[in-house]
């Protein structure tokens, strides 16, 4: 279990578990059903192309391996696009986070 408060863990860099920076924490998301996934985090990716967004991703709370002065994830960071809208989410998703859509 990671008991950090949120203001601990914003603005601390996410790491996947090849290296690959992912971005930095900008927000943290509480589930109040507190069943499987008690709190996301909400990652900004800086995209190092000049004159692109960066875009959001959500880190589930069971992705996390340890926190300390980085964010580090068990895994490494996979995503697939969504047919619909394009939005990308995890490998793992059922249903675009976005738009609703199921994901094959």
């Amino acid at each position: 279990m990671i008991k950090k408060r949120t203001s601990e863990i914003i603005g601390k860099t996410v790491v996947d578990a090849y290296g690959s920076v992912l971005g930095s924490v900008v927000d943290v998301e509480l589930d109040l059903d507190l069943d499987n996934k008690p709190f996301s985090l909400i990652v900004s990716s800086h995209d190092s192309n000049p004159g692109r967004d960066s875009k959001e991703l959500l880190i589930e709370a069971k992705e996390i391996a340890r926190v300390r002065d980085i964010v580090l994830l068990k895994t490494g960071h996979e995503e697939k696009r969504c047919p619909k809208c394009g939005y990308m989410n995890r490998v793992a998703a059922s249903y675009c986070r976005e738009c609703g859509t199921a994901l094959s």
